[in-house]
């Protein structure tokens, strides 16, 4: 083999870059270059994003007093409202402020759909039918 064919084809002196030659090592694979793998993996896909995402601000040893006024609200991602940190308020010399994500932007103590249970509930026990269970419709067919 000469020093030539080195550079002007290069890898083609490896058994297993050229599939032609027939003498492919034993771990290497023998198929075409033209031939495409067919599996049935499939491309990973990305996860769809929770509508409710949200971010709060976690606030440092010394915090400012903007981040103080801000407090524990969460702010919803989608909105696009969160402030940048350090705040454009901030007097602190390092600010060591930091934002804690959410899957929810909802807190656990702010539940409003807890009491519409508890009032579905007390309705239904003090006798009255709870309508929206019965399959209605607005034609004749419907029921």
């Amino acid at each position: 083999m000469n020093i030539k064919t080195l550079f002007t084809t290069p890898l083609s002196y490896l058994p297993f870059s050229n599939p032609t030659t027939g003498k492919a090592d034993k771990g290497a694979s023998r198929k075409s270059a033209t031939s495409k793998r067919t599996g049935t993996a499939k491309d990973p896909q990305p996860l769809p994003l929770k509508p409710w995402r949200g971010t709060s601000i976690v606030v440092g040893k010394r915090p400012c007093e903007a981040v103080k006024a801000i407090g524990s609200r969460r702010f919803l991602l989608a909105d696009g409202d969160t402030p940048m940190l350090p705040l454009a308020a901030c007097d602190a010399s390092r600010c060591n402020c930091k934002y804690m994500h959410h899957d929810d932007r909802r807190d656990d103590e702010h539940d409003r759909r807890l009491t519409a249970t508890l009032r579905t509930d007390l309705y239904e026990d003090s006798g009255n039918e709870n309508r929206r269970s019965t399959g209605r419709g607005r034609r004749k067919t419907d029921k």
